[in-house]
This record gives C-alpha cells, structure tokens and sequence, in this order.
C-alpha cells in the first residue's frame, strides 16, 4: 500500500501547486486542478471497497 500513498502525495502536490497557480491567475488552473483530486477520491473509494 506504499505505493498508493506515495501516489496520492504526489497529486496533493500537483494540484496544490496547480491550484496555487490558478489563484495567481492563471486561468486553466481550478480546472486542472479537478482532475487530481477525482483520481485520488477515485484511487481511496476503490481501495475500501475492494479491500
């Protein structure tokens, strides 16, 4: 389960940095940020319900 957790670190990372950006201004980034944050929500229901 290593693997997984190290996963979602890493689209924490991303989208707080593409969020980060978007609120600088940069207009693409709450979109972009979306997208990482649904494949850990995905990653975490799947590990509960398939064990």
């Amino acid at each position: 389960m290593t693997a997984s957790r190290d996963l979602g670190w890493w689209y924490w990372f991303l989208t707080v940095g593409v969020l980060g950006a978007g609120l600088l201004g940069w207009i693409v980034g709450p979109y972009l940020a979306m997208q990482p944050c649904g494949e850990v929500f995905q990653q975490s229901w799947l590990e509960r319900v398939h064990g």
